[in-house]
């Protein structure tokens, strides 16, 4: 059986509230896998992210930062995220670490990015010199 991304995306936010995260991930995998989309991940995953965002209040992001964010750090990225989605009822920051990120911080949200990283910076410094 197939499934339109945006279904499959529907479908696995209806059962992230019941049943076993790992064991949804490894179906999801084992599906994309036997169905030749694993390509598809990454959009899948921002697929899912926008269903939850619209049907739940859930609004979940990427934080990517060259090392270990405090929770003092993740706490400020909530609150800043609430003043943008003053109805989210949960914020959920996952995390990840990229040392291409030279300091500051990028958080990729279901469908936009928002590029706090001093690499982000410069290259506006650089933009608006030449």
């Amino acid at each position: 059986m197939s499934f339109s991304r945006n279904k499959l995306a529907d479908k696995i936010t209806q059962m992230l509230g019941n049943e076993d995260k790992a064991k949804i991930a490894k179906e999801v995998a084992a599906y994309l896998i036997e169905t030749g989309k694993t390509s598809e991940l990454n959009s899948l995953s921002r697929d899912i992210m926008q269903v939850r965002k619209s049907q739940d209040d859930i609004v979940e992001l990427t934080a990517i930062s060259s090392h270990e964010l405090s929770e003092q750090q993740i706490d400020a990225i909530k609150q800043a995220v609430y003043k943008i989605s003053p109805n989210a009822k949960e914020i959920i920051v996952n995390r990840t670490i990229d040392p291409s990120v030279i300091g500051g911080v990028r958080l990729e949200f279901a469908n936009h990015l928002l590029d706090l990283s001093v690499s982000a910076r410069l290259n506006k410094l650089k933009q608006l010199t030449t």
